[in-house]
Parts: C-alpha cells; structure tokens; sequence
C-alpha cells in the first residue's frame, strides 16, 4: 500500500471509529430503520445478537472476528472501526 493510500486509510479508520459498546444502539436502530426484527437481523448475519445486545463489553472478547464483521457488513459500515486503537482514550 502506498503511503498516500496508507494515510488515507488511516484518517479513515479514525474517522469512523465506533464504539463496541454503542454497537446495539445501532443493530437495533438498524432494524427499526428497515422495517426487520433483530431474529430476521440474526439470519442475515448468522449469529445470535441477543447475548450481545444484553452485554456487549463482556461478550466483545468472547466472539470471533467474524461476529463483528458480518454485523458491520449488515448495517453497512467498516468493521475496522469497531477496533478501538491509539485514537481512544
């Protein structure tokens, strides 16, 4: 990657950064904003979210990458930004 591309990327990710723990504000008001219940949101993604809406902090380090990717993918946002780094505080 060419360091322009790279920076680009960068200011990107921390544009967009984005709280676990704010995670299920956002699945749930994604699936009031499209008309579709979190079971149907669920198949979708092919993971369970109730646990995860109920506790997102304690059960963030128990699910895999791909829990987080495929609910990004869902609501149409860069899973990246679900990974907290130097620009958290």
């Amino acid at each position: 990657m060419g360091e322009k591309k790279k920076a680009e990327f960068i200011k990107t990710f921390y544009d967009e950064y984005f709280a676990v723990m704010d995670l299920p504000d956002k699945v749930r008001a994604h699936a009031l904003r499209n008309g579709i219940s979190i079971e149907q949101l669920e198949y979708t993604v092919g993971f369970d979210l109730q646990d995860f809406l109920a506790s997102p902090v304690q059960l963030a380090a128990e699910l895999p990458l791909l829990f987080f990717q495929k609910v990004a993918e869902a609501l149409g946002m860069n899973w990246l930004a679900l990974i907290p780094g130097e620009h958290t505080d």
